[in-house]
């Protein structure tokens, strides 16, 4: 075998040996970069150690009463931290700010309903009470999601702007599909056989006979 594929075939194995983390000599080895996380310390022997030797700290970063972290300046401080300026401390500081870091969220905030179901007022038991038509149903947008959960708050209109949708109504989604608005929203269905599905003056729709004589004749063709 010649030196240079020699050379190729002890890189492969080389390359194809697990990758292993170091073991660290020194504290600094194990430091995460943050100050409220606390220290972290080089203790290979530990039983608690990572795979890199490396463990917690458990001494608490602010021992002192009335004392909380503040990541931004790496110390620790006297009181709560309203980074936002909401007029509200942080959570983690000891005060009722469900999200400093947005000052459009604080205890006590007007509810706004909104598709992305931003919790306005740090509740998520309440959501808003939009009803822009007055049909007495509130608009599906008000609802509250925190993270990936969604906590729903009891908006069932599926059309907030038009006072003939309400829970139970039919619209028509082609000749002979229909959507039906439930629990603020829309779920899909089809005109019983032989029907089909007409559009009303007022924007609902009705499965009838091709034969019966309705304020709008033709069949409805395709909504988006």
């Amino acid at each position: 075998m010649t030196n240079r594929k020699f050379g190729v075939v002890f890189l492969g194995l080389l390359l194809s040996l697990p990758v292993h983390a170091a073991v660290c000599r020194f504290h600094k080895d194990c430091d995460d970069g943050r100050f409220c996380t606390g220290k972290e310390l080089c203790q290979p022997g530990s039983p608690s150690a990572d795979k890199r030797g490396c463990v917690k700290d458990t001494k608490p970063v602010c021992p002192n009463p009335g004392t909380s972290c503040d990541e931004i300046s790496n110390r620790c401080i006297t009181g709560q931290i309203d980074r936002d300026g909401d007029g509200f401390g942080s959570a983690a500081s000891g005060g009722e700010d469900c999200d400093d870091n947005d000052a459009g969220r604080w205890p006590g905030n007007t509810e706004v309903c909104d598709v992305n179901g931003k919790d306005e007022d740090c509740n998520q038991a309440t959501a808003g009470n939009r009803d822009s038509d007055g049909d007495g149903f509130f608009d599906s947008f008000c609802f509250n999601k925190i993270g990936d959960t969604i906590f729903p708050g009891g908006g069932l209109d599926c059309n907030d702007n038009s006072a003939a949708v309400v829970p139970g109504a039919v619209l028509c989604d082609g000749k002979f599909n229909v959507k039906i608005c439930f629990s603020g929203l829309y779920s899909n269905s089809s005109c019983a056989k032989g029907l089909q599905c007409y559009d009303q003056p007022n924007g609902l729709g009705v499965c009838a006979p091709a034969s019966t004589s309705l304020p709008e004749r033709e069949p409805s063709s395709t909504k988006k």
